[in-house]
């Protein structure tokens, strides 16, 4: 497998970025190096680009974006599709239509629960094998509501699953950020310790370093 910055990498996002409470509320499941390399590559592309007829990209983007480039025998790199990448673009779309956050209302005395099911993206995906295009839509639900204070100012807005990737200004909203080459160079349970790192930090940002003046 070619190295990233052997290919032409600056059309697609270096950084993949997303609202803190994403990895808080949605589990993406056990996700081997290669699952994990094309998933966080397709939510990294998807910020800030949200569209009501969804957000299409294509498969060779997809293969550039998560590393899978081969070279030929001039040198040249090239994606990585085929009959064997439309199988797991769909293995791919179907674990995606799984990843949802379920809010818990509340318990009987039996243990029997009753929770919302929130899709992390619409049951909606094109898969387009013809035209090697993938595109999905994500979810517009509201996983939880307003809070007002006790007399009616809003102290927290509604959240959107939409925006746990679409921001007007990511300033104002805690959110965490990695590089998606090196998490893409790292093995399964390396990756998983960079974004807990990733989380980490936004959770804990580093105390700045203060001189100590005698």
């Amino acid at each position: 497998m070619a190295k990233l910055k052997d290919v032409n990498q600056k059309q697609y996002r270096a950084v993949i970025q997303y609202d803190r409470d994403f990895p808080k509320y949605f589990d993406l499941g056990d996700l081997s190096k290669n699952e994990a390399n094309v998933v966080y590559a397709l939510l990294g592309e998807i910020r800030d680009k949200y569209s009501p007829d969804g957000i299409t990209i294509s498969y060779s983007d997809i293969a550039y974006m998560s590393d899978n480039v081969l070279k030929n025998s001039d040198g040249v790199y090239y994606a990585n599709t085929g009959k064997h990448f439309n199988r797991f673009i769909e293995e791919i779309q179907t674990k995606l239509k799984l990843v949802s956050y379920k809010k818990f209302i509340k318990m009987d005395e039996k243990g029997n629960s009753v929770f919302d099911d929130y899709p992390l993206f619409t049951e909606k995906f094109r898969v387009d094998h013809i035209n090697q295009e993938l595109t999905v839509h994500i979810s517009e639900a509201v996983y939880q509501n307003e809070i007002l204070d006790e007399v009616g100012n809003i102290i927290q807005n509604k959240k959107r699953v939409v925006d746990l990737f679409n921001k007007d200004d990511w300033s104002e909203t805690k959110y965490l950020k990695f590089g998606r080459e090196l998490h893409n160079q790292l093995k399964k349970y390396g990756q998983n310790l960079y974004r807990w790192i990733a989380e980490h930090r936004s959770i804990n940002p580093p105390i700045p370093y203060t001189k100590k003046i005698n």
